[in-house]
């Protein structure tokens, strides 16, 4: 599986560093063959709309969104990858291992 990962900003290219650091290693340790790209709108509906363009366009399989705020590890990634199922939406209470 290709996986299609954006990394959505408000159009000035900042991501924030934890969460990119979250992605890395996700990446590195789960192995993903994965197209990141860079999506920047300072209008969040715009953006999704182009990051859904660029994915139908692309050739990957998964489209995979985090929102830039949450920190994850490569054991939550791997269960939202190991789901069959056509599309997977959560919300989110808790951000951190301690409050798991």
């Amino acid at each position: 599986m290709k996986y299609f990962i954006p990394l959505l900003h408000n159009g000035n290219g900042s991501v924030m560093a934890n969460f990119m650091i979250c992605h890395h290693r996700a990446i590195q340790e789960l192995k993903l063959d994965a197209l990141i790209v860079s999506v920047g709108d300072s209008h969040a509906g715009r953006g999704m709309n182009r990051t859904a363009c660029d994915f139908l366009e692309s050739d990957c399989d998964v489209w995979l969104n985090i929102d830039a705020d949450i920190i994850f590890t490569p054991r939550d990634l791997k269960k939202l990858a190991e789901r069959e199922v056509d599309l997977l939406y959560g919300i989110y209470p808790k951000q951190e291992d301690r409050d798991r």
